[in-house]
């Protein structure tokens, strides 16, 4: 299995990391080339644009963003969608709002491309530890993707919630509780 991977912040770059431990391909890009090119030493395909990226991909392409929520995003997903074959599928890591989900995968739609919403927890420690990965998606095509759920999370952390959205839905909720739950221990 080859994934392409788009965005290498810390949680980013340790996903990545942590897909090879389990003998997934990757191939990365990073706005910033020397964060992609410290990767190669574990195996990582280091493409310098997301063309090289694209092209380098096996063609049922499977392209996981990492990116900040929001306009980077979405701008992504613009960017990739016309370079992308009826079938694709793009996964979005970037705990946004699940209503952005939501057009998101109407967008995709419109070109034949498949896109789950992943709410990814974990944080630094996500590489030793494992991802918990909560998925909003098409429970049809969602086998195509669960290898890599599979891969990034410890036994039994990622799930698939319902359509798209739902990912990001839940994720929201999880720090919802999270933080209220940390804002009692300091208080």
């Amino acid at each position: 299995m080859t994934i392409g991977f788009i965005g290498l912040g810390r949680m980013g770059a340790n996903m990545v990391r942590r897909l090879r431990q389990h003998n997934i391909s990757v191939v990365a890009y990073n706005r910033t080339y020397e964060k992609t090119a410290a990767l190669k030493r574990y195996g990582v395909i280091a493409a310098q644009t997301i063309d090289e990226l694209l092209t380098t991909l096996p063609k049922h392409k499977i392209v996981w963003l990492m990116l900040p929520a929001g306009k980077t995003t979405h701008e992504h997903i613009e960017e990739i969608l016309p370079k992308l074959n009826k079938g694709d599928i793009i996964v979005d890591g970037a705990n946004d709002f699940y209503g952005n989900a939501e057009k998101h995968a109407k967008l995709c739609a419109r070109y034949g491309v498949e896109f789950f919403d992943a709410g990814v927890s974990g944080g630094i420690w996500g590489l030793q530890n494992g991802y918990t990965i909560m998925v909003g998606g098409p429970k049809e095509s969602f086998k195509k993707i669960e290898p890599l759920c599979k891969a990034l999370a410890p036994k039994d952390g990622y799930h698939l919630f319902g359509p798209a959205g739902s990912g990001h839905y839940v994720k929201s909720v999880h720090n919802i509780v999270e933080y209220v739950y940390l804002q009692g221990l300091v208080s």
